[in-house]
């Protein structure tokens, strides 16, 4: 396996292990709080022209934990692995619809 794929590989484990994490944290303020991030990465993919949600979530990611907002930091992360890889969201919980739009 080539450096390259390696590096890919262990940024994916540690992005999934960061969504895990503030899953954990958050508990029934997760998806919620992640929802509003995910509305902030599109929007700045809008903004920007991009279409790469991980790139926007890492640049918007490093602005929040250098201001100091490391649980926005890693909210912002986990907003684009779910974007990128959904998880199961608790059907049973309100307000928790699985929407793909701004709306």
């Amino acid at each position: 396996m080539d450096n390259r794929a390696e590096q890919s590989i262990q940024m994916a484990s540690k992005l999934y292990d960061a969504r895990t994490s503030v899953k954990t944290l958050l508990g029934d303020d997760y998806w919620p709080r992640v929802d509003k991030y995910q509305k902030r990465i599109r929007n700045a993919m809008k903004a920007s022209g991009s279409s790469e949600e991980l790139e926007i979530a890492i640049h918007m990611a490093d602005k929040l934990a250098k201001a100091g907002f490391g649980m926005d930091s890693m909210l912002a992360l986990a907003a684009a692995v779910e974007m990128i890889e959904p998880s199961m969201r608790d059907a049973s919980a309100p307000g928790q619809v699985d929407e793909r739009s701004d709306g």
